[in-house]
């Protein structure tokens, strides 16, 4: 394997995939932008008393699964956690 790279899922059924320095960087930048400014927007979105409640029960739902999944997957990223 060339340096460089990282690889996910050896035996998943997948076969081997090859990640490169840069598309991790790519992968770690966006999920940076959703936890940093989407989540914190869908949140303010869901303060609007304004809108439509079932707009804002989106919003909450979008930023609380934002925060969940792109949230732990950078968390994991920034500890060095791979499992």
């Amino acid at each position: 394997m060339p340096p460089g790279t990282l690889t996910l899922w050896p035996d998943g059924g997948l076969g081997e995939v090859v990640v490169s320095d840069r598309q991790r960087l790519v992968h770690v930048a966006a999920e940076a932008v959703a936890v940093f400014a989407v989540a914190p927007f869908m949140v303010y979105l869901a303060t609007r008393r304004e809108l439509p409640d079932w707009a804002r029960a989106v919003s909450a739902l979008v930023a609380a699964g934002t925060l969940a999944v792109d949230g732990g997957l950078l968390w994991r990223y920034a500890t060095g956690s791979t499992s």
